[in-house]
């Protein structure tokens, strides 16, 4: 099944939930979500070795106070999402098998982020890193693997 993507909606954040199918497969144990733009700095086996000897998944999930951060939160997501709980992060991660499965059952926050999340506020910046900090923010390295100039 195709998804229509746009820019800004809540749709990139459904495309990327759709790891239903890739879940099927127990080998799968991994997830990584890149833009076409992401350049190896290294190359599959030094990538692949990093990752699969982590014990963390690699999400930038931080507390910005500002305008990008804080400042695109809705009072209405409480109680489930408090600021407190409110991250911002890149959309591009990766994901460990447990994670994954956490965010294709998650039924308690992607409600009030398809409702709330409205631009300026972008789901895709927001949802998995504040869902996974709430959930399991000992699972979380913090950073990305991406790096950007």
């Amino acid at each position: 099944m195709r998804l229509v993507v746009e820019w800004g909606k809540i749709s990139a954040t459904d495309a990327e939930r759709r790891l239903a199918n890739a879940l099927l497969d127990i080998s799968n144990e991994w997830f990584v979500l890149l833009s076409e733009a992401c350049i190896p700095l290294h190359n599959f086996s030094v990538v692949y070795r990093y990752i699969s000897e982590s014990r963390h998944s690699f999400m930038g999930s931080f507390d910005d106070p500002g305008s990008v951060g804080r400042g695109r939160y809705n009072e209405k997501m409480s109680p489930e999402v408090k600021i407190s709980q409110w991250r911002k992060g890149s959309q591009w991660f990766e994901v460990n098998r447990k994670l994954a499965i956490d965010i294709v059952k998650d039924e308690v926050y992607y409600p009030k982020f398809k409702e709330f999340c409205k631009p300026p506020c972008y789901a895709d910046e927001h949802y998995f890193p504040t869902m996974l900090h709430i959930q399991s923010p000992h699972l979380l390295e913090n950073r990305d693997l991406t790096w950007v100039d």
